[in-house]
């Protein structure tokens, strides 16, 4: 089985948050906060004129992943469990600190722009983020199998056959 990045990081959840506010703020963002329940840590901030937010789901103790061992062969201890849970916890944290940075630095290094790469984060009024608003349609588009018209790429000429003879 594949390893993923950060798994067995001992970087406590506190740390991670400390320098992913210490990037967001040497990144201009400002207004940073953090709250969680037993479901999930949710962390918003402001950038520029967008407020953004992510949402970490927090994982159930007794799933699956946790309760046994990594080859999935033998069951874990209880302390060996709660362990494994603290860590799927950490692993998180750290993704989503790998994420903020590398669309940051992409933006920064002028790859691509910061609005489209928090686009699925940005807040709408109402509450909601672009991603909770547009995803249930692509989904109903994508469960019907209706094809989508494809824009062309800007200042491509148009495709054999279309526009004017």
């Amino acid at each position: 089985m594949a390893r993923r990045h950060a798994e067995e990081i001992p970087v406590s959840v506190e740390q991670t948050r400390t320098e992913i506010e210490e990037f967001l703020v040497k990144h201009g963002a400002t207004n940073i906060r953090y709250g969680c329940d037993e479901q999930r840590a949710v962390l918003t901030f402001q950038l520029r004129d967008r407020h953004i937010r992510f949402i970490v789901p927090i994982p159930q103790q007794d799933a699956f992943e946790f309760r046994l061992t990594a080859d999935r062969r033998r069951r874990r201890a209880p302390a060996a469990q709660q362990r494994a849970w603290e860590q799927g916890i950490r692993t998180r944290w750290r993704a989503l600190l790998l994420i903020i940075q590398v669309k940051l630095e992409a933006a920064a290094a002028g790859v691509v722009t910061l609005e489209d790469e928090f686009l699925a984060h940005t807040m709408l009024p109402g509450g909601k983020s672009v991603s909770e608003m547009v995803t249930p349609r692509v989904d109903a588009t994508c469960a019907t199998g209706e094809e989508l018209e494809m824009l062309p790429f800007p200042g491509t000429p148009p495709a054999l056959g279309e526009g004017t003879p």
